[in-house]
């Protein structure tokens, strides 16, 4: 993860993004192989969505009235108001007694915990993601459907071999990456001048 992001923002000119859910672990290992003050950490808004739908069964039983109350409350986390839902969670809550209160005392908590990874309006106005699922779907396409095939077993160094042209195809950039395999062959072959003519190709087929 530290080199893939040292090759696509080396000068640290760029912000880098943390987009995943609210697993403890996951935030731990994206400190310690992305530290920086550049990085911004983002909780996965489908996440947060799933975690309102279970505090709107809790405080209703009307299905009409959940799916209003997860709207407005899904709004106004993603218009910054973050806190204004978590003291709306606590008042509303304040009714529920034995294990209703303490489940929805978790998702209380679980927004507390996460409040600073969930400024939607400032990450969408910089253009940044803020939901997984186009990341998932990739990895899903590029990976799972390539590598977990009926019998296959693989190297990290084979993998890793495969993947990267995979992903060199899947981006319609087999043209210009030939072109460019070619040219650097050519420069550590024949030096940077065999490589500049046009026909050098040519002559090596020859």
């Amino acid at each position: 993860m530290a080199q893939q992001n040292a090759q696509r923002n080396p000068d640290d000119s760029k912000p880098s993004v943390v987009l995943i859910d609210g697993q403890t672990s996951l935030w731990d290992a994206a400190w310690t192989f992305l530290p920086g003050d550049e990085v911004a950490e983002i909780l996965d808004i489908i996440h947060v969505s799933e975690y309102l739908w279970d505090a709107g069964e809790l405080l209703y039983t009307n299905k009409q009235q959940i799916r209003a109350w997860v709207k407005t409350a899904l709004g106004d986390i993603l218009h910054g108001h973050v806190s204004k839902v978590i003291k709306r969670i606590k008042r509303q809550g304040a009714r529920l007694r034995g294990d209703q209160r303490k489940r929805l005392g978790s998702i209380q908590t679980y927004l507390l915990n996460n409040n600073h990874r969930m400024n939607y309006d400032v990450y969408l106005a910089a253009g940044f993601p803020i939901a997984t699922g186009v990341i998932e779907g990739a990895c899903r396409h590029l990976v799972k459907d390539r590598m977990e095939r009926s019998g296959m077993r693989w190297t990290v160094r084979g993998a890793q071999a495969l993947l990267q042209l995979r992903s060199v195809t899947l981006s319609a950039l087999w043209e210009p990456f030939m072109a460019f395999y070619v040219d650097q062959e050519l420069t550590h072959l024949y030096g940077k001048q065999a490589a500049n003519d046009d026909n050098a190709g040519l002559a090596m087929a020859a």
